[in-house]
């Protein structure tokens, strides 16, 4: 099983693609970036500038709160012409406003969208063989726009558990990769699961891009590297999952700004947005804030709503952690939708939805570690066509919505789009993968795949 690991400068491994000649297209796609006006190194260097895009695709956001100003002193500070969408921005508390994009009143952020035509885009498997696809895209004003993703083709977690006198191996909840295609299906047709023929059709909207590969049967990759859950019996605890629970990751660079993939959701996103932005530190996280629900060991969560064991997660069943986590992803989408820069607008790219895993094939264990008896939201996802042979010399299409934000200022944007590759090369700019090749010299590890060490 391959290990997919998180480079801690991505952008420099889009450079080392880019010597390669192209072979991966973008067949469809787009982005929105909010640009923050306030702590953008892209502004700062005059690498980019909010005139260069066309009028219609350019809009102003300033949600800031002034509390010792006037109206007066505000409106000069202010962006001119910012959207109203700043409810009962003067005194008291911000009623029927965004609750989970927080961020929205963290700056003034320029808004900017365009259609994404890359100069680039390579398609490789790495050392450590993952698939890992990445474009170029030119800015207005010449500003150069990169973002990657990768993927880990044969996810397939596994632990090591005593079978008399050896250690074997044993799959971890089964097989990952076909219980996800399960809960892809809901997307298939959202009128099984959502109700409410605006939401249905919302829900229609934020995959339009995907369905042709959902609707073939394809396979999702959750890009969930660098998440991590609150330990329900102690929340001052954070977990991170081993690295093998990896499905992917992502990463970009805005001009002169650094991003990575926002992080999976097992609770409400206040909770890590403030964990997040180093804004909890001495802050109470109540166990209902977690989408956890403790269930009896061995128990089927998907025949029924299966009770939840401890008191103080404030949880009924499972089916209404579920319920929970598929509100606020409606929500998410509603706050989104707020941000277009007029009512007639509609534009498809705003049309950001996070995708809920309700993980009821999984069995609970008895224990609050792993992912059984948890609900996870996820932004950053990629459809894989069935058709598709993930490995050097094959081909591979599909589609991708991914959420970034960046490392040092307020800014973030998103991509989604439809990719074609004809013929996935080998990376042959990295060094071999040392881990793969120590392992199949030592004596002690039975169990290539597993690492588990027995007779």
């Amino acid at each position: 099983m391959h290990r997919l690991t998180i480079p801690s400068a991505a952008p420099v491994l889009l450079l080392a693609m880019a010597c390669a000649p192209n072979n991966a297209v973008l067949t469809s796609g787009e982005y929105v970036a909010f640009i923050s006006a306030d702590t953008s190194s892209s502004l700062v260097a005059e690498q980019v500038a909010f005139e260069d895009w066309p009028e219609k695709d350019r809009w102003n956001i300033d949600c800031r709160e002034f509390e010792t100003l006037t109206k007066k002193e505000a409106d000069a500070l202010r962006l001119p012409d910012a959207l109203d969408i700043c409810d009962k921005r003067w005194g008291g508390a911000i009623e029927d406003a965004p609750d989970h994009e927080e961020w929205i009143f963290q700056g003034p952020f320029h808004a900017v969208r365009g259609d994404l035509e890359p100069w680039r885009g390579e398609a490789v498997i790495t050392s450590e063989g993952d698939l890992q696809i990445g474009f170029h895209h030119r800015l207005p004003g010449g500003a150069d726009f990169r973002w990657a993703f990768s993927i880990d083709p044969d996810i397939a977690p596994t632990t090591c558990v005593q079978d008399g006198e050896d250690v074997v191996s044993e799959a971890v909840d089964g097989d990952w990769l076909d219980n996800w295609q399960l809960e892809l299906e809901r997307y298939q047709d959202p009128s099984q699961f959502y109700t409410g023929k605006s939401n249905i059709e919302a829900v229609e909207a934020s995959f339009a891009h995907m369905q042709p590969y959902i609707d073939a049967g394809g396979r999702l990759w959750v890009l969930n590297a660098g998440s991590y859950q609150i330990n329900p019996q102690n929340t001052d605890q954070n977990w991170f999952f081993p690295e093998e629970y990896s499905a992917g990751w992502a990463a970009g660079k805005f001009s002169e700004e650094r991003f990575g993939a926002r992080g999976a959701r097992y609770g409400e996103p206040v909770v890590y947005n403030l964990l997040d932005a180093d804004s909890a530190l001495g802050a109470s996280i109540p166990e209902s804030a977690l989408w956890h629900c403790d269930m009896e060991q061995g128990v089927d969560p998907s025949a029924e709503c299966q009770p939840c064991l401890s008191p103080g997660s404030g949880w009924g069943t499972h089916c209404d952690v579920i319920d929970r986590a598929t509100v606020v992803e409606e929500e998410v989408y509603d706050e989104f939708q707020r941000l277009q820069p007029t009512p007639e607008a509609d534009l498809d790219i705003l049309k950001i939805r996070p995708m809920v895993l309700h993980n009821e094939w999984r069995v609970p264990d008895g224990r609050p570690p792993g992912l059984d008896g948890w609900v996870e939201m996820h932004y950053n996802y990629v459809v894989i066509d069935p058709k598709s042979n993930i490995e050097a010399g094959g081909s591979v299409s599909g589609a991708f919505t991914l959420v970034f934000e960046s490392e040092n200022t307020k800014s973030r944007f998103v991509v989604k789009g439809e990719f074609e590759v004809e013929k996935i090369k080998q990376d042959k700019w990295t060094a071999d993968n040392l881990r793969a090749i120590k392992l199949e010299e030592s004596d002690d590890v039975k169990n290539q795949d597993s690492l588990c060490i027995g007779k």
